[in-house]
């Protein structure tokens, strides 16, 4: 059902995320920057729009 649906996404977008929910997508982001060809410039991982991509796939399809 349509009208269910963007009820639930309008609960989606007002639900803020926890400190471990952050700590688990920062981990997340560093890993896939980590294996990226060309993600590691002065002993630092980028974290660029294309491991957002790789990361979101809200991101992927935009």
């Amino acid at each position: 059902d349509a009208g269910l649906k963007k009820v639930w996404e309008q609960k989606l977008a007002n639900t803020r995320p926890s400190g471990s929910d952050l700590r688990n997508a920062y981990q997340e982001l560093k890993n896939i920057a980590f294996y990226m060809d060309g993600k590691i410039e002065n002993n630092q991982l980028i974290i660029d729009e294309d491991v957002l991509r790789a990361y979101s796939p809200e991101i992927r399809n935009s």
